[in-house]
């Protein structure tokens, strides 16, 4: 088991994010836009850490960045494999227009499930399979 799993509370766990543990999934929030540099630390944390067993779905909070670049979107494609390969679902939660666009532009609008609240995406979550 992970090492924040079972959080209820949040949990700073760098500068670069935060992390919380909720009914509808774990969230990580992103602090800031990250570099070439940076590029593998969410990659690295979640591989080690998320538990799909806790939860299946990885939410990724946008609000507080304002753009992302190539870097970013690979570890956002890393994620999203590795948590498909698992079961689970991410998410992108509050991105804004700049990410938005971006995503679009590189064609990933269809593989990134976007929600601009917590609460359409706790209705998506919670709605009846078919």
């Amino acid at each position: 088991m992970g090492r924040w799993a079972g959080l209820s509370i949040k949990a700073i766990m760098s500068k670069l994010w935060e992390i919380e543990q909720k009914k509808i999934g774990t969230i990580i929030t992103l602090l800031q836009k990250w570099d070439v540099d940076r590029g593998g630390e969410l990659a690295d944390f979640v591989n080690n850490h998320y538990n799909i067993a806790l939860s299946p779905n990885l939410i990724i909070n946008m609000e507080k960045i304002a753009y992302i670049d190539s870097v970013m979107i690979g570890a956002l494609i890393h994620q999203y494999r590795h948590i498909k390969e698992q079961g689970g679902f991410l998410y992108l939660l509050k991105p804004s227009s700049i990410i938005i666009k971006i995503i679009n532009n590189a064609g990933l609008a269809n593989i990134f499930p976007i929600f601009f609240s917590e609460s359409d995406l706790r209705a998506h979550i919670d709605r009846p399979v078919s």
